[in-house]
């Protein structure tokens, strides 16, 4: 019974990762980001804050609260410009620092990430910059 609810779970996992990178290629990302090894990373980023209810992608924060702004759900597309301004993110997006390894993004963790969020991380910013990132994160 629990292997069914793993596979269950994965599959919802791929699914709403899935629908948030539809969601980011209709936003025009291509056009965005410092190449498209980078879109695992970002989907990453965004499938651990978001859910999908009601037919709709919701971007939550930290604690499973709706990120609300100006009395709407926040958008994908705004969500995006705080991660192109962000000090651990901007260097996955173009005119933003780059993909130099000192751009490269720290805030993830390499036990949360997927097989080709990893690949995509090492590929964009190098094997040593992924080295650097914690294995678990701090508690």
């Amino acid at each position: 019974m629990e292997a069914i609810e793993q596979a269950n779970q994965r599959h919802k996992q791929e699914a709403l990762e899935a629908r948030i990178e539809t969601e980011l290629y209709k936003s025009g990302i291509n056009d965005m980001i410092v190449s498209s090894a980078v879109m695992p990373s970002i989907v990453g980023i965004l499938s651990k804050e978001m859910i999908y209810r009601d037919g709709q992608l919701v971007i939550q924060d930290g604690t499973g609260v709706d990120r609300i702004t100006d009395n709407i759900p926040m958008s994908i597309g705004e969500r995006i410009k705080e991660l192109q301004q962000g000090e651990q993110t901007s260097g996955l997006f173009k005119g933003s620092g780059g993909n130099a390894p000192g751009n490269a993004p720290t805030n993830l963790v390499r036990s949360e990430m997927n097989f080709a969020e990893k690949e995509s991380y090492v590929e964009t910013y190098g094997r040593e910059a992924y080295e650097k990132l914690p294995l678990v994160k701090d508690r």
